[in-house]
């Protein structure tokens, strides 16, 4: 009861009930915390059906995919993308090994390379990646057409492109 005769809610409830509202109160926290740390990054469809460079036989991983809507959409500003292990780390939640495998997970479509130190547009970066666009790879990623003609992945699957006969019947 309270000072004033009433009964409260804390009142009729038992101790243990109040150590479950506490419980899930953190979980809805920490809710919270991780969707704070998801970040929505905008893939086309025909990216998750692009191989490997490193291993065509596998479509790229999902941090790969991440990073490569990352990459393209900072290309369209400009020429030439900067990125250095403590951004990647930030996007893809992994150690610097790891991203190594993811960059090279995307050598087919993009232009990668490492520099410890590099001047550009008379600034200096160290231990950065200098990232570019490759002439085979800007189509892949802009237009699906240009993937299917190539092989790619439906799924886990792999794809080979659709060969035409001189009688125009698809094989």
């Amino acid at each position: 009861m309270s000072a004033t005769g009433s009964k409260t809610y804390l009142d009729a409830i038992s101790p243990t009930d109040i150590k479950n509202i506490y419980s899930e109160s953190r979980v809805a926290n920490f809710d919270d915390y991780v969707k704070k740390k998801d970040r929505f990054r905008h893939t086309l469809l025909h990216w998750h059906q692009i191989p490997r460079a490193n291993n065509p036989k596998k479509p790229l991983q999902e941090k790969a995919v991440n990073l490569l809507a990352l990459i393209f959409y900072k290309l369209r500003k400009s020429e030439i993308v900067t990125l250095n292990h403590n951004y990647l780390s930030k996007i893809t939640h992994c150690e610097q090994d790891q991203n190594v495998n993811l960059l090279r997970q995307l050598d087919d479509v993009l232009d990668i390379v490492f520099y410890s130190k590099v001047n550009i547009n008379d600034q200096v970066f160290r231990n950065c990646y200098v990232i570019k666009h490759t002439k085979q790879g800007y189509p892949i990623i802009k237009t699906k057409a240009a993937l299917l003609a190539q092989n790619h992945f439906v799924g886990k699957v792999a794809k080979s492109p659709k060969i035409k006969k001189s009688g125009g019947v698809n094989v």
